[in-house]
């Protein structure tokens, strides 16, 4: 049977899985290449490279549902499959395959509708979250679902590495779907509208640290934004890059020890205390604690553990950020 994908990246589990399978992935649909930050270059998406490698059509459009509903009619594809795409799809496009219109969503519907069910449990501090397989809808992710799995957050996971767990098992069970689909075995369940909950867009903003903030609430930013758009706080008017930290919480034995070294305990929200390559790194009080970046990128480096940084620069200790 002819199947035609909607994906962007954090998808790639499921496009490959698709490939292995016997399902026949007759075109893949992505986002137009763009050019990159640091060269202007124009560079192709994962999903791009992967399909030319795999000899499978490429479509992209600015607006799939003015530009390539007739392409996908053409294809006349049995299945039309959906995952992070990141587009409106029409009723138009919906109603194209032979069988229902299905998407991968990776969150516990209806929990976190929207574009960040991934990132959105992390920074909320959430202990579980999971991937339903749904029918599409002209609606907000609001379709009737076929199949719902709950996954465990790992306690230091970042957006990224739960992304690739929780799209490999969305492709299992989009295959297992899609069979029963076709054998006409398949049972829906419509969601339960009420108690549905809405995740924003995120926007790069949004993930600047604000050391008012708990300890625990800037670590889960800094899980939640990496890979992107990661995590930062600016220092002489530059964003730093974070993707990985550490914390010391008030009542803890690092906290203590941090105390301890340092000549005074009465800090600010915001303040350097601490910037050397050992006993710590670079240390930053926060509102029930202190801030350790681990991993940073300073502006136009390269990511690099804080003591490697620390061995050739410093931050000015008593200065707020």
């Amino acid at each position: 049977m002819k199947v035609v994908l909607l994906a962007s990246d954090i998808a790639m589990p499921v496009f490959k899985k698709l490939v292995e399978s016997k399902y026949e992935v007759v075109a893949v649909v992505c986002q137009p290449d763009k050019p990159n930050g640091r060269n202007n270059k124009v560079e192709f998406s994962e999903v791009k490279k992967f399909a030319l490698s795999q000899n499978i059509k490429v479509l992209q459009y600015n607006k799939i549902r003015l530009e390539g509903v007739e392409d996908i009619k053409n294809l006349a594809p049995d299945f039309l499959l959906c995952a992070a795409y990141g587009q409106i799809i029409s009723q138009e496009l919906i109603d194209i395959p032979k069988y229902p219109t299905l998407n991968v969503h990776p969150s516990l519907l209806p929990k976190y509708r929207g574009p960040s069910p991934i990132i959105t449990p992390i920074l909320n501090g959430d202990r579980k979250t999971g991937v339903a397989i749904m029918e599409m809808v002209y609606d907000f992710d609001a379709g009737p679902i076929y199949a719902l799995n709950e996954v465990e957050i790992k306690e230091n996971e970042t957006a990224g590495e739960l992304s690739e767990r929780l799209f490999s098992l969305g492709g299992d069970m989009l295959l297992k779907v899609m069979d029963d689909v076709a054998q006409g075995m398949a049972i829906k369940q419509e969601q339960d509208h009420e108690s549905a909950t809405y995740c924003k867009m995120v926007k790069k903003e949004m993930a600047k640290l604000d050391f008012s903030k708990s300890c625990e609430a800037l670590n889960q930013m800094v899980r939640a934004y990496n890979p992107t758009p990661v995590a930062y706080f600016e220092y002489d008017g530059s964003a730093f890059k974070v993707y990985k930290s550490e914390i010391a919480i008030e009542g803890s034995s690092k906290y203590a020890n941090i105390c301890t070294y340092l000549e005074r305990n009465n800090f600010e929200n915001g303040e350097i205390v601490f910037s050397k390559a050992k006993p710590f790194g670079l240390v930053i009080k926060c509102e029930n604690g202190f801030f350790i970046p681990s991993i940073i990128q300073a502006p136009g480096g390269k990511i690099m553990d804080i003591k490697s940084y620390l061995n050739g620069k410093s931050f000015e200790v008593g200065k707020r950020i």
